[in-house]
């Protein structure tokens, strides 16, 4: 879900982001800084909110349809519900 609808364009935007900073930087290595900015500078483009329901309508997870369970497929969990304790 979240290969093809996020990190396949973040995968496409570092790639972007460093082949930028390396033609700017002619014959300098990328160290940890240089990592960090050029993340910095492509997570926005990709991490998205029409990227990531994308990746959900791409995986057949979307739409989301909220009442597949009923209550009585809840019923076998109920033996763990403990109640609230108080908090102090």
């Amino acid at each position: 879900m979240l290969r093809r609808g996020v990190f396949g364009p973040f995968k496409k935007y570092y790639s972007s982001t460093c082949s930028n900073w390396m033609l700017m930087n002619l014959g300098k290595p990328i160290n940890i800084y240089e990592v960090a900015e050029n993340v910095g500078k492509s997570y926005p483009l990709a991490f998205t909110p029409v990227n990531i329901l994308v990746g959900f309508r791409v995986s057949g997870i979307w739409p989301v349809i909220p009442n597949v369970f009923t209550d009585d497929e809840y019923l076998s969990s109920s033996v763990t519900d403990r109640p609230d304790q108080p908090i102090f």
